[in-house]
């Protein structure tokens, strides 16, 4: 048997890319469906993903921490037989984002965009202009989570499931 941490990153970061892009769409379909079971397994199999690959790399986002999202959205979705609870999904994602994202910004930390600016700018060119500009790109980020989330919000509770689909894993991404 192969170790899972023998997986390479790439492989495990593409699946775990698809995943969250196919999301609404096996949403939909599930929907579709009627088919609660179906809903039920993609929730757990998502959190057992989260959580099995979860100390692999520091993704920005916990694993740990989507997988009990993923675990109470399924739970809710199980005992409510509402996919209400499925459609928050995105909403939670976006929030954990924003979360990662807005720490970042605290006092003694490193926003995330300059972060990842510094993987391309010599150290040299890390002026006081440069941690600026990073820090105000970092807090339009979080103003850009917090609108995502509330028109995820609003697709989930007072949108057709066709809407919901087509923002949720589509326009969301552009």
């Amino acid at each position: 048997m192969v170790s899972l941490h023998k997986v390479p990153y790439i492989i495990i970061r593409t699946v775990g890319i698809l995943l969250g892009v196919l999301f609404p769409f096996i949403v939909y379909f599930a929907i579709s469906r009627k088919s609660d079971l179906m809903m039920a397994g993609v929730l757990v199999a998502l959190g057992l993903f989260a959580f099995v690959f979860s100390g692999r790399r520091d993704s920005g986002v916990p694993g740990a921490v989507l997988c009990a999202i993923d675990f109470v959205l399924a739970a809710l979705f199980l005992a409510s037989g509402s996919f209400l609870a499925v459609k928050l999904y995105p909403l939670a994602v976006t929030g954990c984002f924003l979360t990662f994202f807005a720490m970042s910004l605290f006092p003694g930390r490193i926003p995330v965009i300059e972060k990842i600016a510094s993987y391309t700018v010599k150290a040299e060119d890390r002026d006081d202009f440069f941690r600026n500009y990073c820090r105000k790109v970092t807090v339009a980020w979080c103003v850009f989570f917090v609108v995502n989330g509330l028109v995820s919000l609003a697709t989930a509770l007072f949108c057709s499931d066709e809407t919901w689909t087509l923002y949720n894993g589509v326009i969301s991404y552009v």
